[in-house]
Order: structure tokens, then C-alpha cells, then sequence
């Protein structure tokens, strides 16, 4: 035991503040065990109301605060059982004088982040590494070479009126949480030299810790390049603050660090968005699939007409390489598209055929002739069906061939030209009358056909 501790207290707004709890282990190697009354007088009659939060007032230099220390079990007491050499007993007692907050005018409060995820919308609490305030530490021992001294006490509190009272020290040895609905906590330093008495080396500010989010931006999982077009952008949307961007494609670093990037080439690009002031950072992945605008022109048909049973087809070739690197579609005559690309029962004639990138890379169209021939024709003059004429031949299809008609008899009625619009039922300008009449064509390509068609008034 001892009987008066020394304190030179920080002033705090001219007043001594102090938690008289925190020095009862000073006193008592049986603390935990008994009950500590604190009083302003030595006969213990003024007893001190709130002693976790001691206040001397302004204008008070100096204090003596007395104790008495009542065992929990036995509830004897004692406030003076401590003797001096060859003299009477002394009060147990705490005697406060105020001193100076002498802090390092060169200090800077340090800052640290925590990145929190609140895309959830839900309170999330930070956790923050015990090794903080070794660097906290390290800056104060920096900023003030007294504090090295070996009797110099440092420890950190959440409040300056912790670090007044010198209450709630925070445990430097655990992670410091922070919970909600705080997003930004104050770290504060109590300084004092424990040697001969309990000085007051000063309080100090010493640093923030601050909550804050992850990047946040959108970036679509999947894109398509279409490499018909050499060159393509990926683009970030919705930043949420300023940050530098570091890109890879396929693992390797990729040169661009901006938010939209110009490529040339599909695969899975990569980028972590930073934020330059906190450090926080986070990586999203998108997948560039490649496709490609159809490469499709007449060679890549196959037209099955003339088949005897009138089952006319087209057929698009679509094997490895074919069409392209992409995903395709068919249509005809600009009828819905479909997956397959046959297309069954086509009608003689000219037709569009059309094959369209499913990934959006464009549509290619051409034209295709089906070969065959109307069974009928009513050459009255008013404008439908007036004409005879082999269908699937025009001036670029089967250009060269050679269309004859004649009658049942085998009389040459007319050669009539593939362009031209056909035979309008004259012979030698003659009408001729309703009845079967025959044909034979010879085709540009080398096949030949016959049959015969009605003319009908």
C-alpha cells in the first residue's frame, strides 16, 4: 500500500477532469475485492458524487481527494493505515495539481480506411488491425523524442473525454471494430510520465478512422466483339467516384487504364477500379465473345428446283468456317428467321435469302433463283397473270438461256428472251385460242426441261 499518489493532470478548458477508478489498483493489491469511496475532506464527510467523471472547477490549482477502501466481505475499512517512519498515520489520498497539455505541435492525425461492402443497404461494421497503433505509435515517438523515455505510459481512446478521464483504454492488442451507426471514428492519445508521480504529458487528437466503400461502377458481365469491325470499346458506367483502372485480358496486364478501353480481340478482360484516396479497391470480370458478320454470298447455296414433284429447297452450307465465326440465322423473303437453313417447298422465282448474326453482328442478303414455270396464263389485259414466262430467269439468273413455245402440234410459236416478260399469246400478232401449249428450255447452266401450260379466256 501506499498512501498519497501524485497526479499532475492535463487542464482541460482550465479544469482537472479524471475517473478516480482507474488508480484503485494503485492502492489495493485486493481491488477486485473491495469498494472504494472517494471523498474531498479528510474526515470523509463531502464524498465525491460521480467519481468515473472527477471534475476539479476553474481556478482550483490543486486537490486532494480521500479514500476509504471497505473489504466486500469482512466490511472492515480502512482510510489511514498507512504509517510513516516514526510518525502518526496517514490518509489514504490522491493529490491533483494541474499541468500543461504539452502536445507536439508537429503531429499529424493519421487516417485509415476500412472498404465496407453496403450494396446490401445493411449496417456493416469495420474492423480495423491491431497494428494501426504501432504506427500511431511510431509517429508520436517521432513527433516528441520525450515520449521515448522509459517511464512514458501511451494509451489510446475512442474520446478526448476518454482520454481526459483516462477511461476505456482500447486494447491495442485486438482488432478495433467499429460498429454502427458509426462510420467514422476519432483515436485519441493520453501521454503521461508514470515515474516519481503520474504526469500529464499531453492529449492528443491522433487519429481517424473512416469507413468507406468499395469502388462502385457497372460493367456487363459479357459483350460481343464483332471482328468485322477491327476495333471495339468496353465501357464503365456509374462510377461512384474517382478511381484509376487496371486492366488484364486473359491474365497478362492490358496497356489501357481507362475506364473505356478500345480493343481488338475477344477473351476475359479484367479490371480493379482504385480509389486513389482510400485505397480501396474492387475487380470486376467480363467475357468478350467473339462473332462475326455473316460471310455469305451466292457460293454458299444450294438450290434444289426442277425436282419432278414440285418440292422445291434451299439449302445454306454452314459448316466450319462457312459463314463465319458467329451464330446465324435464316430467313426468307423477309419472312421470319429461324434456325434452320433449309428452307422446303420454295416456290419457282426469285427469292432473298437472308442470314443474320444472332450476337447483332449485321445481316447479309442475296438473291437466289428457283427454277420453274407457271401451269397457266389469262392474257385478257388486265394486268395480272398476262404473260408466260419460265420462273427463276431473269437478266442475271440463266441469262443465256433458250425458251421456245409451241403448239400441240409442234408449230414454233415464240423464242422468247429470259429478261423480257414473257409470251403474251400472239402469233404473228394473232391471238391464239384457249388451249394446251408446250415449251422446252435450255437452260444457261446446261440442264433442259418440258412441259406444257394452259392458256385460259
Amino acid at each position: 500500500l501506499i498512501s498519497t499518489i501524485e497526479i499532475e493532470q492535463c487542464e482541460s478548458d482550465g479544469q482537472i477532469k479524471y475517473d478516480l477508478n482507474t488508480l484503485v489498483d494503485r492502492y489495493s493489491a485486493n481491488a477486485a475485492n473491495e469498494t472504494f469511496e472517494f471523498y474531498l475532506d479528510a474526515a470523509l464527510t463531502n464524498p465525491v458524487v460521480d467519481p468515473e467523471t472527477f471534475i476539479i472547477p476553474v481556478g482550483t490549482s490543486s486537490q486532494n481527494v480521500y479514500i476509504k477502501i471497505i473489504d466486500n466481505n469482512s466490511l472492515c475499512a480502512r482510510f489511514d493505515d498507512v504509517f510513516t517512519a516514526l510518525g502518526p498515520r496517514e490518509p489514504i489520498k490522491i493529490s491533483f495539481t494541474i499541468g500543461t497539455n504539452d502536445t507536439p505541435a508537429a503531429f499529424t492525425p493519421l487516417t485509415f480506411y476500412d472498404c465496407v461492402d453496403e450494396s446490401s443497404g445493411t449496417p456493416v461494421t469495420g474492423t480495423f488491425e491491431a497494428s494501426i497503433f504501432n504506427d500511431i505509435r511510431a509517429d508520436l515517438l517521432a513527433a516528441d523524442p520525450d515520449y521515448n523515455m522509459p517511464t512514458v505510459e501511451i494509451n489510446f481512446y475512442k474520446s478526448e473525454l476518454d482520454a481526459i478521464l483516462q477511461r476505456n483504454v482500447i486494447d491495442v492488442t485486438q482488432p478495433l471494430l467499429v460498429n454502427p451507426p458509426l462510420k467514422t471514428q476519432e483515436i485519441w492519445a493520453g501521454v503521461q510520465d508514470v515515474g516519481v508521480k503520474i504526469e500529464c504529458l499531453g492529449r492528443i487528437k491522433v487519429a481517424d478512422l473512416i469507413l468507406t466503400p468499395f469502388p462502385t461502377f457497372d460493367l456487363p458481365s459479357t459483350q460481343v466483339f464483332c471482328t468485322n469491325l477491327g476495333t471495339d470499346l468496353i465501357r464503365i458506367t456509374n462510377q461512384g467516384g474517382s478511381y484509376t483502372y487496371a486492366w488484364t485480358l486473359n491474365g497478362a496486364p492490358f496497356t489501357q487504364t481507362t475506364a473505356d478501353i478500345s480493343i481488338a480481340a475477344g477473351g476475359t478482360y479484367e479490371v480493379t477500379a482504385t480509389n486513389t484516396l482510400t485505397g480501396c479497391e474492387t475487380t470486376k470480370t467480363i467475357v468478350v465473345n467473339e462473332s462475326e458478320f455473316p460471310l455469305f454470298d451466292l457460293n454458299d447455296l444450294t438450290v434444289f428446283d426442277l425436282t419432278g414433284d414440285g418440292s422445291n429447297r434451299i439449302e445454306i452450307l454452314t459448316g466450319i468456317g462457312a459463314l463465319g465465326i458467329g451464330d446465324y440465322e435464316f430467313a426468307l423473303d423477309g419472312g421470319p428467321y429461324q434456325d434452320s437453313p433449309i428452307f422446303e417447298d420454295v416456290p419457282p422465282g426469285i427469292h432473298q435469302v437472308s442470314v443474320r448474326d444472332k450476337n447483332g453482328c449485321g445481316t447479309k442478303s442475296v438473291a437466289a433463283s428457283v427454277i420453274g414455270y407457271p401451269l397457266y396464263f389469262t392474257p385478257n389485259g388486265n394486268g395480272q397473270d398476262d404473260n408466260w414466262q419460265v420462273l427463276g430467269v431473269n437478266g442475271v439468273f440463266q441469262s443465256q438461256s433458250l425458251i421456245y413455245i409451241f403448239d400441240r402440234h409442234g408449230r414454233l410459236l415464240a423464242q422468247i428472251a429470259p429478261d423480257g416478260p414473257g409470251w403474251d399469246g400472239t402469233y404473228n400478232g394473232t391471238p391464239m385460242p384457249a388451249d394446251d401449249y408446250w415449251f422446252r428450255v435450255g437452260l444457261e447452266d446446261g440442264r433442259t426441261f418440258t412441259g406444257h401450260f394452259s392458256l385460259i379466256r
